[in-house]
């Protein structure tokens, strides 16, 4: 038999939808029937009313065509799942595979052949970030140590990580929406940045490639 606070745990997930709703969207909540039942179902339907809710209000869709130094105005986003950022983490294989990430690819590959998994370390990022610190700011090689982090699945993004399941893995409270949002927004700064270092990584991997095999030498 279940536990008390098993029960109590499951009770609140349950109904957390339905109050998250009520914080955060009180019109919609209104709109709701006074004699809606609120069985499984039923609140099964508000949890995914709620998620459309928060896609359209929190999380633009991000446009990789989209001319973002003209501030035009950004597309509503329908559906997490549709997000261009993949928040589970870069995978190599697929993104050179499609024409895209040769430079992220390079330094996966890189990486790879001067660390084995257990090498992926904050220790690591640090000794790379000193390999390459009396680099001019405006010099791409710069970005390096922001796409170890990204192809490593180490930013501490939500958008850009492996995601850690969890107890409150679906609780959006209040504060955890405004730190999805704020991470989603961050996400996409990050991911210029790395677009950034691709393009010239693509244009010159005869200065590129030498360049990054260069700093993973000096650091193993």
């Amino acid at each position: 038999m279940r536990s008390l606070i098993e029960r109590t745990k499951e009770l609140s997930r349950k109904y957390n939808g339905l109050q998250a709703t009520k914080d955060l969207f009180p019109e919609e909540y209104c709109q709701l029937s006074a004699n809606l039942i609120l069985n499984d179902d039923a609140l099964e339907q508000i949890d995914v009313r709620l998620i459309d809710l928060l896609n359209e209000h929190c999380f633009p869709c991000y446009d990789i065509d989209r001319d973002y130094s003209k501030k035009t105005r950004e597309r509503p986003y329908r559906g997490l799942e549709k997000i261009s950022i993949c928040p589970s983490g870069f995978d190599s294989y697929d993104y050179y595979y499609y024409g895209e990430g040769a430079g992220w690819y390079f330094v996966r590959m890189t990486s790879d052949e001067c660390f084995d998994y257990y090498g992926y370390d904050y220790r690591t990022l640090d000794l790379i970030e000193r390999a390459i610190s009396l680099l001019p700011d405006s010099y791409p090689l710069t970005i390096l140590p922001e796409v170890v982090r990204y192809v490593w699945t180490m930013t501490g993004n939500l958008w850009l990580d492996s995601h850690i399941e969890g107890d409150n893995e679906y609780t959006l409270s209040e504060t955890e929406v405004l730190k999805l949002e704020e991470e989603y927004r961050q996400a996409l700064a990050l991911i210029v940045r790395l677009r950034f270092f691709d393009d010239w990584f693509s244009v010159n991997p005869a200065i590129a490639q030498p360049a990054i095999a260069k700093v993973f030498r000096q650091i193993t």
